[in-house]
């Protein structure tokens, strides 16, 4: 049962790396921006180009450690941890700076959806490191 609940942990971390690849063309970020330097609009194109791949990276590296190094406690240990505290970090910048807040409850299901990912990589972390 605490694999399932990873492996959906890693799949929606996976889900948030390809949404951040496609997000900014699909809402055309830099429309709001138009007198942006081109300096400033590739740092932003590259900061995050680099979250995606961040979390692309983790969110397999997870997915691969619970289905194939499952019997290395320590490995299973660190990306739990290292997991949880991505997610915790997101769900707390979440409550501090919200974003989504341009379209009504946007910003609240966001938040939700950061809460539930974050919990799935905390309830196993507990599990691993007190079972």
């Amino acid at each position: 049962m605490i694999k399932i609940v990873i492996l959906v942990g890693s799949i929606i971390t996976i889900s948030f790396a390809v949404w951040h690849f496609i997000v900014p063309w699909r809402y055309r970020w830099f429309s709001y921006m138009p007198n942006i330097s081109k300096e400033l609009e590739n740092a932003i194109k590259a900061t995050n180009f680099f979250f995606a791949l961040s979390l692309l990276l983790l969110g397999s590296l997870s997915l691969i450690v619970t289905s194939m190094l499952w019997t290395n406690t320590l490995i299973i240990k660190l990306v739990l941890i290292i997991m949880s505290i991505l997610w915790t970090a997101r769900v707390i910048f979440q409550i501090v700076k919200p974003q989504g807040k341009q379209i009504q409850h946007v910003s609240t299901i966001m938040l939700g959806m950061f809460i539930i990912t974050d919990l799935l990589f905390i309830i196993p972390t507990f599990f691993v490191f007190f079972a």
